[in-house]
């Protein structure tokens, strides 16, 4: 439950115990995931020798099973515990990344298991991330929404650096490392059948103009995204020559970038627009995305730092925007449903960004793959101006007053 008359100026992680638990808990999962981003590719590459395109598989092997459970885990979790839900989901991941890690060390794992590893830790990622976006909303106030993304954004940042530390720790002190080539609803609501309890989701999300446009604009760009980004280990260990430990490092670069970037957030929305952080953050990131195969002609460390660099940054804020635009203009008992329904729509872009850059990557060079990876996510460029100009229009309308940290109004269910 929010936690009302506390003193907001002291923050969330201070004053809101509940938040805090749930802050930490999403830290060490997030801990986990960052490490296994690291470790899973690199084990495919260097251990078990898959191509390229393989490894652009594995990646859309862990995103395609999150598209197909999302909606029904926002059906299933009407009514029942999220913060279960999540503990049940982290235990599963741990338990399959440690059974494939037990598997590597016997040298018994191979691709086929590492896939299906992949497959049901994505699956438990999915559930874990809508039980936690229906709850979050739940538990602070409407008005502390922007602050809980930017804590949560913060976590996230952070483990983009302990994350590849570990790794790295972990990399040098093996000897036998070896330089690489919700809420509860009404008791007719809980009656009604699967179908129409998703629907009411599609449908609040597809009126909502603003919550139209958020999708879309996430959608075009994860397009883009998944294409480079399958392919982002074989292109720095195999084309580029980069030593996974200073993979590692140019990746911590990205983290601290995110965590300086949520960090000043909160005072730049109090005279900025959520809108305006929308259009300039999305920009931002899909030009930087051209200093990737830029990297090939020369000067590859400087111009990936600064990608990781520029490119983190831009990825924070408009992750941590979207994600308060998107809850501001959604009732509560709709939290879940909604963000399901985005999950998919923009989550199909990511196994389809992966399969074609696998198929370009194979037919033709990983670089001309990620050169084409960059034209899609440019391509966002030519409607997110006004896109996000309509949905900021519509949620400083109708949702955020104009006193900073004030919110005034609520977000209505069509009829």
């Amino acid at each position: 439950m929010p936690v009302f008359g506390r003193n907001r100026s002291a923050g969330l992680l201070r004053t809101h115990a509940t938040f805090r638990l749930v802050w930490c808990a999403r830290a060490v999962s997030l801990l986990g995931d960052r490490f296994s981003l690291f470790a899973i590719p690199i084990l495919a590459l260097d251990k078990l020798h898959a191509t390229p395109g393989q490894a652009a598989l594995l990646f859309a092997a862990q995103s395609l099973p999150g598209v197909i459970v999302a909606l029904s885990a926002a059906t299933h979790l009407v009514g029942r515990s999220e913060r279960a839900t999540m503990v049940t989901c982290d235990l599963v991941r741990g338990l399959l990344l440690a059974g494939a890690a037990g598997l590597a060390l016997a040298h018994q794992l191979t691709l086929v298991i590492l896939f299906a590893c992949v497959v049901a830790v994505g699956a438990a990622s999915t559930v874990f991330d809508v039980a936690a976006q229906a709850y979050v909303p739940g538990i602070v106030d409407r008005a502390d929404y922007i602050e809980a993304n930017s804590r949560l954004a913060q976590a996230d940042g952070g483990t983009w650096v302990a994350g590849p530390v570990l790794f790295l720790l972990i990399r040098i002190a093996d000897p036998r490392s070896t330089p690489a080539a919700g809420n509860h609803e009404e008791s007719d609501e809980e009656d009604a059948g699967a179908w129409r309890r998703l629907m009411s989701g599609y449908r609040f999300a597809i009126r909502q103009h603003g919550l139209r446009a958020i999708v879309i604009a996430v959608t075009l760009l994860n397009l883009g995204g998944a294409m480079v980004g399958s392919l982002w280990f074989p292109y720095l260990l195999r084309l580029l020559r980069i030593q996974p430990a200073l993979i590692g490092m140019l990746s911590t670069i990205g983290g601290a970038s995110s965590i300086a970037t949520v960090l000043v957030l909160r005072r730049v929305m109090r005279s900025a627009s959520l809108g305006l952080i929308l259009r300039a953050s999305l920009v931002t990131g899909v030009l930087t995305l051209w200093l990737i195969p830029l990297a090939a002609r020369g000067h590859a460390i400087l111009l990936l730092a600064g990608y990781q660099l520029i490119f983190s940054s831009a990825a924070a804020a408009f992750g941590v925007a979207a994600g308060s635009m998107r809850q501001l203009l959604t009732p509560q008992r709709l939290q879940g449903r909604v963000y399901a329904f985005s999950l998919v729509v923009a989550g199909l872009s990511l196994p389809l960004g992966s399969v074609l850059a696998s198929a370009i990557a194979s037919s033709t060079s990983v670089l001309i793959a990620i050169v084409a990876g960059a034209m899609v996510a440019s391509v966002s460029l030519v409607t997110v101006r006004a896109l996000t100009a309509g949905a900021a229009r519509e949620a400083e309308g109708s949702v955020i007053s104009s006193v900073p940290g004030r919110v005034r109004g609520v977000a209505q269910e069509p009829e």
